[in-house]
């Protein structure tokens, strides 16, 4: 189980990326940026519930995070699944979210497992 620091890194680049190297970037993020339809479920309270990234609308899933709240309707887990592009499950990475007594977060620890 990692355990997730909650500062934030910094990122640098040494130049532009020109048009034909940004459109060989093979990601899963570049992918979801350029090419998808994302939904997003809410509860009767309208807290997000999970959100849902296909390559179309009601086509092959790229991602789908679920979303676990307790009672005060801070979220406790999320479960984050990602696919191929066939549609095959290739990650799921389930975070916990573990709160003091007054909710405050103390840790988050994620969990990553293949297929």
């Amino acid at each position: 189980m990692a355990h997730l620091d909650l500062s934030c890194p910094t990122v640098t680049t040494s130049g532009l990326l020109t048009l034909e190297d940004h459109e060989t970037i093979d990601s899963l993020v570049h992918n979801i940026s350029e090419d998808t339809h994302t939904l997003i479920n809410r509860d009767s309270l309208q807290k997000v519930t999970s959100v849902e990234t296909d390559t179309t609308v009601g086509s092959l899933s790229v991602r789908d995070v679920e979303i676990t709240r307790n009672s005060q309707g801070q979220v406790t887990q999320t479960v984050e699944k990602q696919y191929d592009p066939s549609g095959a499950l290739i990650q799921t990475l389930t975070t916990v979210i573990n709160r003091d007594s007054s909710g405050k977060v103390v840790s988050i620890d994620t969990t990553e497992v293949g297929p």
